[in-house]
Order: structure tokens, then C-alpha cells, then sequence
């Protein structure tokens, strides 16, 4: 095989780091045969979180950031914003506030798609949506129960499902987008108000909401129009709460402006 066939092959069959987690994602999710458009309240994170006023809270310190930094999510180190203590992005996992999180993202999806509710619900029954991604996520160093982990996961896919899927990312660009995320939550004073609860159901948010676009990425590959419509899909669920990821390039220093 040539040179150039080999290049070919390599990248149609890549496995990235988003891709690597579909396919053991994939399989927790059946995908009706409607358009890609269908799914856009399913990629809504407003649409799913009580807690979405603080997620704006972490947008918000976003552009701040931006506005004096070309690193996004890079709180000026003089702000006078106070920094709380690295362990305020924990939280302690209870089977019966994440049974009832799931339940409440089925209901408020419900009420905007309820065709994309009941494959939810279908799917959060009989399957283990969290413990799947706890086990899939834990080899890039990622932990669920830190809340800023489970954002800079949701991130990197949302950015990758947008960009190009088949991009693989390097140890290094990974740990500068959780300390990304981590110092925006640090720098936000209320965030140290959260409760156990209100931290566990942010978190599980970010990552159903990664999980369903990493499976449904891997669910379109090969197909370009559906693949288009599900980026512009994310793309649309991730401004509603402030974020646009056409204006971010990911380097060794994490996300940046373009």
C-alpha cells in the first residue's frame, strides 16, 4: 500500500480520544431514524440542570477571562475574586440523587422532545449511563466525581464533535483543559455554595451530555450530512449557555481564541 493509502486508511480508522469512548458508549444508546436536528434539546444544557445559573456563572468568569487573556478559562492570578479550595469540585456520588438526576433530565427533555425523552428513559433503565462513563473516561485521568473534571470532558467533546472527531489529543492538553475549568469554578465564590447535591447533578449533566454526543458523533460516522447537522446541533445546545465553539482552537496550553 502506498504512502498516501496508508495516511488514508489511518485516518479513516483513527481512534481519538472522543472515539474511543464512543464505542463503549454507543451501545448504551438506540438511535431512531429521525434527523440529527431532532436531537438539539438532548445538547441543550440549560435545557437539563437546576444548577444551569451557576454553569452561566462559569461562562460568565469565561469571558472575563477572555476579555483579558487570550487563554480561555484563565482567571487573571491578581483578581480579586477569591479562589476557594480545590476540594469544593468534589462531591460524594449517591445512587439515589443520581437516580433521581436522570429522572429529572427525562422530564425536562419531555417537554420540548418527548421522542428523545423516551429513548432517555428507555435508556437510563436498563443501563448503567454513569458507571459506563466513570470506566471509560477513568484511562484519560478523569474523574467523575470532581465536577470541573466532568466539565472539561464535556469540553473537549463538544469541541471535538464540532471541529473534527477524528483529532486525538495529548496528555498535556487534556490536564490544561481540567485546570482550565478548575480554576474558572475556583474563582466563582458562589460555587463554594453548592451543595453535595447541586454539585453531583452539574456533573452528571456534563457527562450524559458528553455520552450522548460521543455515541451519536460515532452513531453518524461516515454519513457527512448527518454528521453537519449534529455539529451544528452542539454547537446550538452549547450557545444557549454561552459558549461558542467555532471561536476555540485547542493547543498545549488548552483552549484558546482563535
Amino acid at each position: 500500500m502506498s504512502d498516501d493509502g496508508t495516511k488514508e486508511l489511518t485516518m479513516k480508522y483513527v481512534f481519538s480520544f472522543m472515539l474511543v469512548v464512543a464505542i463503549a458508549l454507543t451501545a448504551m444508546f438506540v438511535f431512531p431514524a429521525a434527523p440529527a436536528k431532532a436531537v438539539v434539546p438532548v445538547f441543550d444544557m440549560g435545557l437539563l440542570t437546576n444548577t444551569v445559573s451557576q454553569d452561566h456563572n462559569v461562562k460568565s468568569e469565561q469571558r472575563r477571562a477572555a476579555a483579558g487573556s487570550p487563554t480561555l478559562l484563565s482567571p487573571d492570578p491578581a483578581s480579586s475574586a477569591p479562589q476557594l479550595s480545590p476540594s469544593v469540585l468534589r462531591y460524594r456520588p449517591s445512587i439515589e440523587e443520581r437516580r433521581d438526576n436522570l429522572a429529572s433530565f427525562v422530564e425536562k427533555t419531555r417537554r420540548v422532545d418527548p421522542a428523545s425523552a423516551e429513548i432517555m428513559e428507555r435508556d437510563f433503565a436498563t443501563k448503567d449511563i454513569i458507571g459506563n462513563m466513570e470506566r471509560a473516561i477513568a484511562p484519560y485521568g478523569f474523574e467523575i466525581t470532581n465536577v470541573s473534571h466532568a466539565y472539561a470532558y464535556w469540553w473537549i467533546t463538544a469541541w471535538s464533535a464540532v471541529s473534527d472527531p477524528t483529532v486525538d489529543f495529548s496528555d498535556t492538553q487534556v490536564d490544561a483543559v481540567k485546570r482550565q475549568s478548575a480554576d474558572a469554578m475556583l474563582a466563582i465564590p458562589q460555587f463554594g455554595e453548592l451543595s453535595n447535591a447541586q454539585k453531583q447533578e452539574l456533573a452528571e449533566v456534563y457527562l450524559v451530555q458528553a455520552a450522548q454526543i460521543a455515541a451519536t458523533v460515532a452513531h453518524h460516522q461516515g454519513d457527512p450530512v448527518q454528521t453537519r447537522a449534529v455539529a451544528e446541533a452542539i454547537k446550538e445546545g452549547a450557545s444557549k449557555s454561552g459558549m461558542d465553539l467555532d471561536k476555540m482552537v485547542l493547543t498545549e496550553s488548552g483552549f484558546e481564541l482563535r
